[in-house]
């Protein structure tokens, strides 16, 4: 009856709205590159030096990043490893013209998920970058789904990260009936950068601040309205949502019925 809400296979392996950073020296063949991604449905921007490209990833999202090892200003190694260091969970893909199996070994060991030697056929990198989003993306939907069971996951220490995930929610649960918690709010409670903590949750989990905020808000909801012990207005209160037809809206949206429909449909379950 409840639709369920959750990432599905189709939606893990879509490119669509997939963003991709092509770093290369090169500005012709990461032109011709980026042109290409964006012809099977990424949406792909190319720069040709470290110092753009770092700027560009402080300033917005990006599920994939593709990075020359070679031709850059700064070495290709040192990149590697500001880029993990700051956006640890970011996928990359390393473009060598070099076979060397030291440095293959090195950028591995520095966070490379994996690497293409040039030339190569654009097919076979296309096939390689849908590889490792969807890995990527089937990750974040195991987050995802392990973040909302929230009783359960504050004790789970199997999931990588979960120091910062376990706070988050922590924070989340101390703060649920504040209605006037803010992004910048939480960003502060969690005591980091904006934009770090943006682009972690992003790539950890698939979802905004906000919507993160807003599903661990109403997945807090459905466990109240479950125990029966409240109506829907106080629920709504409880969990910080104080406008009700918002509440009713982002809950149907999230399970496909209304909180009066899910209670009930809870209280008939139970007397069977």
């Amino acid at each position: 009856m409840f639709r369920h809400f959750f990432v599905t296979l189709h939606q893990i392996t879509t490119p669509m709205s997939h963003r991709l950073l092509v770093i290369d020296s090169d500005i012709s063949l990461s032109t011709v590159l980026s042109d290409y991604l964006d012809s099977k449905g990424y949406h792909a921007q190319h720069v040709s030096s470290a110092q753009e490209a770092l700027r560009l990833l402080y300033e917005a999202h990006f599920d994939l990043v593709l990075m020359e090892l070679q031709g850059l200003q700064m070495n290709g190694f040192e990149l590697l490893k500001l880029v993990r260091a700051q956006y640890p969970n970011m996928p990359m893909i390393m473009l060598t013209a070099k076979v060397d199996r030291d440095d293959i070994i090195r950028a591995y060991d520095l966070g490379c998920d994996d690497y293409v030697t040039k030339p190569f056929e654009p097919e076979y990198l296309r096939a390689r970058v849908h590889n490792i989003i969807a890995q990527r993306k089937q990750l974040e939907s195991s987050y995802r789904q392990r973040l909302l069971r929230l009783e359960t996951q504050k004790n789970d220490k199997d999931i990588p990260g979960d120091t910062f995930l376990a706070k988050l929610l922590d924070v989340m649960d101390k703060e649920m009936d504040n209605n006037t918690l803010t992004v910048d709010g939480l960003v502060d409670e969690m005591g980091m950068g904006r934009t770090v903590f943006f682009n972690k949750l992003k790539t950890m989990t698939g979802m905004s601040p906000v919507e993160f905020m807003r599903e661990i808000r109403i997945k807090k909801a459905a466990q109240l309205l479950e125990e029966n012990q409240y109506n829907v207005t106080e629920v709504t209160y409880m969990v910080g949502m104080n406008d009700s037809r918002y509440f009713s809206k982002c809950f149907k949206n999230t399970y496909g019925v209304t909180p009066s429909e899910y209670r009930n449909a809870i209280k008939k379950k139970k007397q069977k």
